[in-house]
């Protein structure tokens, strides 16, 4: 299902690819009450996380330019739409970032206190992964 939850969060970007994948998974259901409940419960489990360094990696993609160079607001970077896995466990980032042969991303994300995310170890499908 978490497929559909970020095809949902995603079609907001109102990128093409992103668009035609939601019509095409989810008919048109922005799923509301259920998204609210997930983030609802991931804001509450965030006050028990610590700010801490976590990673993501992904392989298969390339960073658009507006990642790496500041727009006219000196600002650059990015913003992911959908829920996003993270692991303070950087072995299982770097298999992640490393498991295509085209190139591979790692991100060092350090938490803050208002943007911290949920440890959801005690309820993942793979604990060892440190989600």
């Amino acid at each position: 299902m978490f497929v559909k939850y970020n095809a949902v969060l995603r079609s907001f970007t109102k990128a093409e690819f992103m668009v035609k994948q939601f019509k095409d998974l989810c008919a048109n259901n922005l799923f509301v009450t259920t998204l609210h409940a997930i983030n609802s419960a991931f804001i509450k489990l965030s006050k028990l996380q610590a700010a801490q360094v976590v990673y993501r990696g992904m392989s298969g993609g390339t960073l658009p330019r507006e990642f790496r160079e500041p727009n006219q607001f000196n600002v650059c970077g990015g913003v992911e739409f959908g829920f996003m896995s993270t692991t303070t466990d950087r072995n299982v980032a770097m298999f992640y970032a490393s498991n295509d042969s085209k190139p591979g991303l790692l991100f060092e994300i350090q938490l803050g206190m208002v943007d911290r995310g949920a440890d959801l170890r005690w309820m993942s499908q793979y604990p060892h992964e440190a989600e």
